[in-house]
C-alpha cells in the first residue's frame, strides 16, 4: 500500500523535494525508482520529474567517487551523451559534471575522468574563442578552470616522463638514476599543485606513436617539435617561474618571466624548432640583472636539483621531501 509516513521522511514533500529526496535515497543506498516502487508510487521514465531525479542521482553517485579509480559510470555518461542533457536555463548537465569531478578530485585522478571532460568540453588551453570554449569553459568559474588545467599539466608531465622513460630504459644505469630523479621532481611539484600551466612539444614520431598506442588521449594542445632528433620538451609554469625541461641530455632552463617573444602557449602556435625552444630562449632572453636565466645540466651528483629546490623554496611553500628520491634523501639529510 501507499506509505505516507515514508514519503514524508523521504523529503519529497519538502520545499526542496528533488535534492532532499535524492539525498535521502542515496544515503539509504537505494535508487529512487526502487524506493518509489516500494512505497507504491511510479513515475513514468519519460516524465520531466523522472529525468531531474535521475540527473541528481548521478551527481550524488559522483560526489562519493574515488576519482583515482575508473568507474563504469564514465562509459555510461559518454554513451548516453549525458553532458548535453539540459540542467536549467543557463547550464547543461556537462557543466555540473565538470564542477563535481573537478571539485572532488586532485591532480592524480584517473585519466578516464580527464578524458570524459575532454571528450565534450575539449582542452580549455587549446580552444579559447572557439564555440566549444564558449559553450563549456566560459560558463565555469575561473578557479575550476585553473584547477582543471593543473590536472592537464599533470597528464602532460606523465606523457613527458613516459617518453623519457623509454629512452632511459635503453640507456646506461646512471641515465636510469637521473630519470628517477627528474621524475620525482616533476611529479612531486605537480601533486603539490605548484604547476599552473604546461605545454608539451613532441617530435612527429612520438605523436604518431601516442596516437597509435593511446587513441583516447587528447593531443589537441601538443605542439610539434622539429629538428629534435627524437627529443621531447615540456614547458612548465611553476609558481612565478617558467621552466623548459627536455629529455635525453637537454638542460633544464629556468626563467623568472615568460621566456618567449613568440607566445608558444597560444593554441595557434603549432610547431617550433628544438634549438629555438631551448638554447635560443636562454640566449636571447632580455634578463634583468637580478635574475639571469639558469641552465642546468642533469649531473649525476644531483647538484642541479639542489639548485632548483633552493630557488623554489625562496618563493613558495614546498614540501622538499616530496621532490627527492629515497637515495637523494639519504644523501641530503642535512638539507631542509
Amino acid at each position: 500500500g501507499f506509505e505516507l509516513s515514508e514519503l514524508k521522511k523521504s523529503g519529497l514533500l519538502s520545499t526542496t523535494p528533488v535534492e532532499s529526496f535524492c539525498q535521502y535515497t542515496y544515503e539509504k543506498g537505494v535508487g529512487f525508482e526502487l524506493f518509489l516502487n516500494n512505497i507504491g508510487l511510479r513515475i513514468p521514465p519519460n516524465s520531466k520529474f523522472y529525468r531531474v531525479l535521475y540527473k541528481y542521482q548521478i551527481l550524488n553517485e559522483l560526489k562519493s567517487q574515488d576519482f583515482k579509480q575508473t568507474n563504469e559510470l564514465v562509459d555510461k555518461l559518454i554513451s548516453r551523451k549525458a553532458y548535453n542533457w539540459s540542467w536549467d536555463e543557463k547550464y547543461l548537465f556537462g557543466h555540473q559534471l565538470i564542477n563535481v569531478i573537478v571539485a572532488n578530485s586532485s591532480v592524480d585522478l584517473h585519466e578516464d575522468w580527464v578524458s570524459l571532460i575532454l571528450k565534450f568540453a575539449k582542452d580549455p588551453r587549446s580552444t579559447k574563442n572557439t564555440t566549444s570554449f564558449i559553450k563549456w569553459w566560459s560558463l565555469i568559474d575561473q578557479e575550476t578552470v585553473s584547477k582543471f588545467i593543473r590536472f592537464l599539466s599533470h597528464s602532460d608531465i606523465l606523457i613527458f616522463l613516459d617518453a623519457i622513460a623509454d629512452y632511459a630504459e635503453y640507456g646506461r644505469s646512471d641515465m636510469k638514476r637521473m630519470f628517477k630523479s627528474r621524475r620525482k621532481l616533476l611529479y612531486g611539484l605537480s601533486v603539490q599543485n605548484l604547476i599552473k600551466n604546461s605545454r608539451l612539444f613532441l617530435p612527429t614520431e612520438v605523436i604518431k606513436f601516442l596516437k597509435e598506442t593511446r587513441p583516447n588521449l587528447n593531443l589537441d594542445y601538443v605542439a610539434r617539435l622539429e629538428a629534435s632528433y627524437g627529443k621531447c620538451v615540456i614547458y612548465l609554469q611553476v609558481g612565478d617561474y617558467h621552466m623548459i625541461e627536455g629529455s635525453h641530455s637537454c638542460k633544464l632552463r629556468i626563467f623568472d618571466r615568460f621566456p618567449s617573444k613568440n607566445n608558444f602557449l597560444e593554441p595557434d602556435f603549432r610547431r617550433i624548432d628544438y634549438q629555438k625552444l631551448t638554447i635560443d630562449q636562454e640566449r636571447f632572453f632580455p634578463y634583468r640583472d637580478e635574475f639571469k636565466p639558469i641552465a642546468l645540466t642533469h649531473d649525476i651528483n644531483g647538484g642541479w636539483k639542489l639548485r632548483v629546490i633552493n630557488l623554489l623554496k625562496d618563493k613558495m611553500s614546498v614540501d622538499v621531501n616530496n621532490l627527492y628520491t629515497e637515495q637523494e634523501l639519504n644523501r641530503y639529510r642535512n638539507v631542509r
